[in-house]
């Protein structure tokens, strides 16, 4: 999407420091997300954190490029001002992504996590399929439970 957006703007540079910085700030708060599956509330401060640290460092730039030079709403000079910008960036953006990973996120995953196709999805998340969630679990084909061979022979 990144990438789209930079042929379709025509931002140059400035749009790929947001191809690349903004992509390493989604890889950095999935990492997070993997880090503290087992824990949502934790897992979901990834992503903000990531997004307010990293975008929040570049947006300054970007913004100065494109003919804004103070912080929205008040008279604060960007240009001579970056530990103000990056600050008010920093704030705004971790309130932001928190709004939306929180109060709509957090709400469709507990919405989720109780259908019969989010567990089925889940049960080989971990790399742990004898949870009965992946295909060779009690039971299934090949194990000690019983069912069939491959080869049809029964054994």
């Amino acid at each position: 999407a990144n990438l789209l957006g930079l042929t379709i703007n025509a931002t140059g540079l400035f749009g790929l420091f947001d191809v690349v910085l903004g992509s390493l700030a989604t890889l950095l708060g999935a990492l997070w997300m993997r880090r503290f599956r087992k824990r949502p509330g934790i897992a979901l401060l990834g992503p903000v954190l990531a997004n307010a640290l990293i975008v929040s460092a570049y947006l300054p730039a970007i913004l100065a490029a494109y003919g804004f030079y103070t912080i929205p709403f008040t008279e604060i000079d960007l240009i001579g001002s970056y530990p103000l910008m990056y600050l008010f960036g920093l704030v705004s953006i971790a309130i932001g992504e928190a709004i939306v990973v929180y109060a709509l996120g957090l709400p469709l995953y507990h919405a989720l996590k109780s259908t019969q196709l989010f567990r089925q999805g889940a049960g080989g998340a971990d790399g742990d399929e004898s949870k009965g969630g992946g295909q060779n679990g009690a039971g299934g084909a090949g194990s000690a439970g019983g069912g069939e061979s491959t080869d049809g022979s029964g054994h």
